[in-house]
């Protein structure tokens, strides 16, 4: 696939998939390259003092990204299945962009600034899942078992330098990021029909760590070269354990009245820390969330339905960053 506007820009796929017997193998892959342009020029005007502004930026960015992902199955018995998926993604970016801008009083001259910026970054994402199945379909047993580990990073730096008419130094900063993400979890689902039909047991759990680094380097600028600043440089770290229990039980009346009753209990405990001020917290706490379903079919086109779920909602865990 190519696509040519003001600049040029390719993606491309393959998929491969083999059969053998009890044995299932795929294969994708994927490799993108972008390149955008942004120009903007903007003039304001003020009538209070009958100012005027002149405000021109660009900017060229190139986004490249390969990616694959793999299954491999093995069918065991006409019952049992186990398989293991791994998938990874890498992507690169390169920014550089250009403002430019002058402020008039009238007619007279005031002044005028240049700000250079160059964005890099690298994001890499790495998963893994190890997986075994168990379905009766006589009965309508079902288990699922999986394991998995899954890695990300990104890589960033973002540097500018502004040179402005009324001042002899110019200003910058290059800040560098390094985010590094890990989760390990163990997950398993059981289900089966309960006595007379219509009856559904299920119910299982899930046992998940993390493990989440947030560093930030700050260089300022001086005398031409960049200075470390230890002042709002800072190293943040996030940990959790989370481990959850949930059961659900379904059942119809009639033929006409379908309910579900459920239950779900957490447990998480998790520890933020950052190097600026030595500072560490560590806590922990247990949530019960039940959800109901009742449902009745007055007719094949008509029903109708009430439900009540208790959630919790978690921060994303770099909000708990107070740097």
């Amino acid at each position: 696939n190519n696509n040519q506007s003001s600049k040029n820009s390719q993606y491309s796929n393959i998929n491969l998939n083999y059969h053998k017997k009890s044995f299932t193998q795929t294969l994708t892959g994927s490799y993108s390259d972008n390149i955008n342009s942004y120009s903007n020029k903007q003039e304001n005007f003020y009538y209070e003092n009958s100012a005027r502004s002149f405000i021109n930026s660009e900017s060229v960015g190139r986004y490249r990204s390969p990616s694959f992902s793999a299954t491999s199955e093995l069918e065991l018995s006409d019952k049992n299945n186990l398989g293991f998926i791994v998938e990874y993604s890498h992507s690169k970016r390169n920014n550089d962009s250009d403002v430019t801008g002058t402020n008039y009083l009238g007619s007279d001259f005031q002044d005028s600034f240049v700000r250079t910026q160059n964005t890099l970054g690298q994001y890499d994402n790495l998963g893994s899942n190890l997986f075994y199945k168990y379905y009766d379909k006589e009965k309508n047993k079902i288990l699922d078992i999986n394991v998995g580990i899954n890695f990300s990073g990104a890589e960033n730096q973002n540097n500018f330098i502004t040179n402005s008419s009324s001042s002899l130094i110019p200003l910058g900063a290059n800040i560098l990021g390094n985010t590094q993400e890990r989760e390990y979890y163990l997950k398993v689902d059981y289900s089966q029909p309960i006595g007379k039909a219509g009856s559904q047991l299920e119910f299982g759990g899930k046992i998940d760590f993390k493990n989440n680094t947030l560093p930030s380097d700050y260089f300022n600028l001086n005398n031409g070269g960049f200075v470390f600043d230890e002042t709002r440089s800072n190293n943040f770290q996030y940990k959790d354990n989370l481990n959850s229990l949930y059961a659900n039980f379904s059942k119809t009346f009639f033929k006409k009245l379908e309910t579900r009753i459920g239950l779900r209990f957490e447990n998480i405990s998790y520890t933020v820390r950052q190097d600026v001020g030595n500072m560490e917290k560590t806590e922990s706490y247990n949530t019960l969330l039940p959800d109901l379903l009742v449902k009745y079919a007055f007719t094949e086109n008509y029903n109708l339905s009430a439900t009540y779920n208790h959630n919790i909602w978690r921060p994303w865990y770099s909000e708990f960053n107070p740097f």
